[in-house]
């Protein structure tokens, strides 16, 4: 009698084990009614850009992702302050960001090129950003200052590849924050599209004698040098340096012999971008 009672003991204590091991696994099961919480993002960082929604054709929707500038994106965060916009709303940080400057995110510097003559001309709008709903109620109080490509056409701005920081120093400014036409004085084009002219920058013109107007020439000769990096930015001939002046505001560029489908800004020593 004593072996049956032996082997009942036996199963008891398989029956238990079982019973503990099936209650561990289930307690490591998670539970929908307990779910993480998903942290909270911190603000963009200067030089993040705004890309394309997940799982969106570029058609100008919305962005709502920052992060690295290595696919198309929509646009650059130039600045990020430390401050409290009125209501948590980007029309009330809209003052913070119309006096910053995008001009050292682009890489000029007062070096004794910049002179006051000339300020680079940019198809460019700026728009403000402000913590979200969580970011706010988590604490977070900044503004975000975001470059993006003027609109060519009604709708949104379009995206784009590479990035402008210091595009006017040792970078390459993207095509799409370029001002060309086609012969000058005519309508803006996309400086992807075939155009003899390319406005580089805009400053106030004192033109009162030829002394004057040879004197605007000069430094916009040195500004093209600085901000194209070619060490002759006529190329030879093939290229002209242009200022224009109208209703007392001069435009300092650049007019070539042939079609280019490319801005000028950062290119250096590489061959000309001639259309076709």
């Amino acid at each position: 009698m004593r072996r049956p009672r032996a082997l009942v003991g036996m199963l008891l204590v398989a029956v238990a084990l079982v019973a503990c091991l099936a209650l561990s696994a289930w307690a490591r099961i998670p539970t929908a009614s307990s779910p993480l919480a998903e942290p909270v993002a911190g603000p963009p960082t200067v030089g993040s850009c705004l890309g394309l929604p997940a799982g969106t054709v570029d058609t100008g929707a919305a962005a709502s992702v920052y992060g690295p500038c290595t696919g198309r994106h929509l646009g650059e965060v130039v600045a990020v302050v430390a401050a409290e916009p009125a209501g948590a709303s980007a029309a009330g940080a809209h003052g913070v960001c119309a006096g910053r400057s995008p001009y050292r995110y682009l890489g000029l510097r007062d070096d004794g090129t910049l002179d006051g003559s000339w300020l680079p001309s940019l198809a460019a709008a700026y728009r403000s950003v402000v913590p979200d709903r969580r970011q706010w109620a988590a604490g977070q109080r900044w503004v975000a200052c975001l470059m993006v490509p003027a609109p060519t056409a009604p709708g949104a701005p379009p995206s784009y590849r590479g990035v402008a920081r210091d595009a006017f120093g040792s970078g390459r400014l993207p095509a799409v924050y370029a001002t060309c036409t086609d012969r000058p004085g005519r309508d803006p084009l996309p400086c992807t599209a075939p155009h003899r002219t390319e406005t580089v920058a805009t400053g106030a013109g004192r033109v009162a004698t030829a002394g004057a107007t040879a004197g605007l020439v000069a430094s916009c000769g040195r500004f093209l040098r600085r901000v194209t990096g070619m060490a002759d930015p006529a190329a030879g001939g093939q290229l002209a340096v242009r200022v224009t002046v109208d209703g007392g505001t001069a435009t300092c560029g650049i007019v070539s012999t042939r079609p280019l489908d490319s801005t000028l800004v950062g290119l250096g020593g590489g061959p000309l971008p001639w259309a076709g």
